[in-house]
């Protein structure tokens, strides 16, 4: 399928859902059972140091009971068959049940993973375009999930397992890859990342993935060592697909049919034989025919053309479909003189074009594991000197129409002799068939194509026939591979990645196939199980695969780890949604959002150097093929629990291992603040409602003395004024009016004086003084902390404080209201009188305003006044005895607060240690 580079990897979700429900769950959970794998008991130190740290961050009794985990566990696994299982499983986790995933939406395209590739020795070259033919084959779907977690935990996994095949565990097939890190101090959080590298046919990419690792490999060799590489090429397809396919049929079950199995071995070892025999008589002849045409001396404007195409032909794909230049051949023969060296040259024209015309059939029939017939018409016939040719050596009239047929035993008389004395391939495939037919070489080569290959006469005939070629095909493959593998391998300097996958896993392939397979075949697997069978044939899959896989896993994981502290910390934002589904209280909130952006920050994100060599570890695990073939399977066949690559896994465990330690401590001390943060926040939140309540009480005496003011204080007020405003008016002097009764003007005067003095009151003193009245505040937090200290603190007590602290307050802050300077009046009394006058004039009245100037009243007579006023009025007790509930409950809470800040600093003191 076309490579969609716009393609986005990862889902794009922000739901919440329970941890236990995401996906990756079936690769990080432990295993009850662990064929090549064990709980990991290496360690123990650093272990226990985990175990330590989590039973000793449960002792911090804070925020109720928190949930401790399980014990640390470790679980290391390197499984080897790709029809169940393969790959590496790295699993450290002491992991709370009750845990909630937020989905993380992370924008990564396949283009932008090519560039990541790219930028390593792997992403170019044939390893990058195998990269690109993988990533043809396979969907790619990515995930991200935050986590959020109330309880003590610690975990690490690192699990790459794929198959070829659908299974119960892992679903679909193709590779699984899950990164996942966290932690938890009563508040706890992590990430999981992983990848889905799915396979929607696994034969069809099996077969793409080896013929083009094998077509590239015999590509750069094929210059120095053209007919070495083309047979290497063809037993390494072998190899390859009846890995692939024996495989299969074991996981299946039909593998206990040995016959068939056999066959299938048989029909890829015929197809890749029949293939490799025209290609290679295509270079041979192809070769012949320019060497003829140099023998055959004609003139130079004849043959220069023709010999520059020729030569400019690939010989892997030419076809009679290029007929013009077997036209212009044919025509050449006409002008050879010499009569044996036509007949060799029109013979070799044939040759080529028969095998011309075979080989793509062949090459598809092999590619389909099947074997051909032969027997078809051709759609168009030969040159006629080619006709002509094939029909005198069939001994049959020269222009009678040829069919398939008719061009295979063509070739398989004269050309077959002449390529047997001179083509090493074909030899080689002849010696390897003869003992099925105990006669000679040409005899090999026809029972090849015979209609009834690879079957032999006779009970059990597939085995027969792959029992009398197994030592032969087994002395090849130990013999001429092994003595060509060091030559091939210099070919492909500046490749690294392929020289492994040549080394490590193409020629372990053909080895296992000649020395362990086709033995166990024949004789029944006496010597091997069938699992142990899969798992070895397995492993040269896993390798070729798997290399590239791990190779895209780790471009992925770097663009994750730039960008998964930025996600967690968005993410964190969610604390809130997630309280209900954990069975959170709100206290948690914060711990929860500090949790995460602290993982975010310290335990998400691989260090460069963590994750180079996580993944050199997995290639090293998925390359488990280290020394000879053989010896490999027979160690797993008697050690089902053997691990091949130990040492690799271990470093991953202990990676993962050291990831925790080196972070745990520091987690702690960084969530510790937050988490008495959220104590002493929620104490001072109840401590702030209990002082609002305070206040809302110490209110209402400002307004019961407000209204005290404007009901009562005229009273208290107007006799004190108007005794100073007497004296004031001994200095009148009413002598203007003494010729007409001065006496008792003054009368009237006085008579009026009070109701001036009660009117400038109301004017000059009253507003002020409830001005300043209303204006009087309460402190409650300063009430709270006069009674903070007081030992044996009691409600008697508590009154006594109570009482000082409001009047204190209440003169202090009439003090400063009325900045106790003297009231200055002007008092205007006016005076109304009547004069009797003689006659004519009679009586006569008369109004007059006298006006008491600057007449001052000391504000420390008014301030008496108003507290002797308050304190006479104002009655406490009820109220009282409200305010010392709430002032010791308050009390109570400041001294929970001031020992959660000697509890914070006596635990970041004990867990810095």
């Amino acid at each position: 399928m076309p490579l969609n580079q716009d393609q986005q990897i990862f889902q794009q979700s922000t739901t919440t859902q329970n941890w236990g429900n995401i996906q990756g769950q079936t690769l990080v959970a432990g295993q009850g059972s662990l064929r090549r794998g064990m709980n990991y008991k290496l360690g123990a130190q650093a272990m226990a140091q985990i175990n330590n740290l989590l039973n000793k961050w449960a002792e911090l009794k804070i925020l109720g009971s928190a949930e401790v985990s399980l014990l640390l566990q470790v679980q290391i696994q390197t499984p080897l068959d790709l029809f169940d299982e393969a790959g590496l499983a790295g699993r450290l986790q002491a992991v709370l049940k009750a845990a909630v995933a937020a989905g993380l939406s992370m924008n990564m395209t396949v283009k932008e993973l090519l560039k990541i590739l790219k930028n390593k020795p792997s992403g170019n070259g044939l390893s990058g375009e195998l990269i690109e033919l993988l990533l043809e084959e396979s969907e790619l779907e990515g995930y991200l999930y935050a986590q959020f977690a109330v309880g003590f935990m610690a975990y690490a996994n690192f699990v790459m397992l794929g198959n070829l095949h659908k299974t119960a565990t892992l679903g679909e097939s193709g590779f699984q890859f899950v990164y996942e890190a966290g932690m938890g101090f009563i508040a706890g959080g992590g990430y999981r990342g992983g990848i889905n590298f799915k396979f929607p046919d696994p034969a069809k990419l099996v077969n793409r993935y080896g013929n083009g690792l094998i077509e590239g490999i015999v590509n750069k060799a094929i210059d120095t060592q053209q007919e070495q590489a083309l047979m290497l090429g063809t037993m390494l397809r072998i190899g390859v697909k009846s890995a692939y396919e024996v495989s299969r049929q074991l996981n299946e079950g039909t593998g206990s049919n040995t016959e068939k199995l056999a066959q299938t071995v048989l029909t890829f070892i015929g197809g890749q034989f029949q293939s490799l025999f025209f290609l290679t008589m295509n270079v041979f002849f192809k070769e012949e025919i320019l060497r003829l045409l140099g023998l055959a001396s004609l003139p130079a404007e004849q043959t220069t053309e023709v010999i520059q195409t020729l030569k400019g032909f690939n010989s892997f794909q030419l076809v009679p479909d290029n007929h013009e230049i077997f036209v212009r051949l044919d025509s050449l023969s006409a002008l050879i003189q010499n009569e044996q060296l036509k007949r060799e040259f029109v013979r070799s024209i044939s040759a080529l074009w028969v095998s011309a015309l075979l080989l793509p059939l062949a090459v598809e029939a092999a590619d389909k594991a099947t074997i051909p017939t032969f027997t078809a018409q051709l759609s168009y016939q030969p040159p006629p000197a080619v006709k002509s040719a094939i029909n005198t050596d069939l001994n049959r009239p020269s222009d009678t129409n040829l069919n398939q047929g008719d061009l295979l035993s063509f070739q398989l008389d004269k050309p077959l002799t002449i390529a047997i004395q001179h083509v090493d391939s074909v030899r080689e495939i002849a010696a390897i068939l003869k003992p099925a037919v105990s006669g000679t070489a040409q005899d090999a080569m026809k029972f090849l194509f015979s209609p009834s290959f690879p079957s032999t006469t006779g009970e059990n005939s597939y085995r027969s026939t792959l029992g009398a070629i197994n030592q032969a095909f087994d002395h090849y493959v130990d013999t001429e591979i092994s003595a060509r593998k060091t030559a091939i391998s210099n070919t492909l300097a500046g490749e690294e990645e392929i020289k492994i996958l040549f080394e490590q896993a193409l020629i372990p392939c053909i080895q296992l196939t000649s020395d362990v397979l086709i033995p166990e075949i024949v004789n029944g697997f006496q010597n091997f199980d069938m699992k142990t069978m899969q798992e070895a044939l397995s492993s040269v899959l896993l390798t070729m695969l798997g290399r590239s896989v791990i190779h895209v896993m780790d471009g992925i994981q770097t663009s994750v780890n730039k960008q998964i502290e930025g996600l967690l910390r968005e993410a964190a934002g969610q604390a809130a949604n997630v309280l209900g589904p954990l069975g959170a209280q709100d206290i948690l909130k914060k711990p929860l959002e500090a949790a995460v952006k602290i993982i975010a920050e310290m335990v998400a994100p691989l260090t460069p150097e963590e994750q180079e060599q996580l993944f050199e570890n997995a290639l090293n695990i998925f390359t488990p093929i280290k020394g000879n073939a053989v010896d490999f399977a027979n160690h797993l066949q008697s050690d089902p629990m053997w691990m091949p690559q130990m040492a690799e896994i271990e470093a991953i465990a202990k990676i993962l291992i050291n990831h925790l330690t080196d972070h745990m401590i520091q987690f702690a001390l960084k969530l510790i603040p937050a988490l008495f943060q959220a104590l002493i926040d929620e104490l001072l939140a109840i401590i702030e409602r209990w002082l609002n309540e305070i206040a809302k009480i110490l209110n209402t005496i400002t307004d019961f003395i407000t209204k005290l003011m404007q009901e009562k204080l005229m009273k208290e007020l107007i006799e004190p004024v108007m005794e100073i405003a007497e004296k004031a008016a001994d200095v009148l002097t009413f002598n203007i009016f003494s010729l007409i009764g001065a006496g008792k003007v003054k009368d009237e005067f006085f008579k009026g004086l009070r109701g001036a003095v009660e009117a400038i009151i109301q004017e000059a003193i009253i507003p002020p003084v409830v001005m300043t009245v209303k204006e009087i505040k309460f402190n409650p937090r300063k009430l709270v902390d006069l009674c903070r200290d007081v030992s044996n603190f009691t409600f008697t007590k508590f009154s006594e404080i109570f009482n000082d602290y409001i009047f204190g307050e209440i003169q202090n802050q009439l003090e400063k209201g009325l900045n106790m300077k003297n009231f200055k009046l002007d008092i205007k009394v006016p005076v109304s009188f009547s004069i009797d006058l003689p006659w004519p004039l009679g009586s006569q009245s008369f109004s007059h305003t006298f006006r008491l100037t600057d007449v001052l009243i000391p504000s420390s007579i008014v301030l008496d006044i108003v507290m002797n006023l308050i304190r006479n009025n104002l009655k406490l007790g009820g109220t009282s005895e409200y305010l010392f509930q709430m002032v010791v409950a308050t009390i109570d809470n400041l001294k929970k607060v001031d020992q959660y800040k000697l509890d914070m600093a006596d635990a970041l003191k004990k867990y810095s240690n």
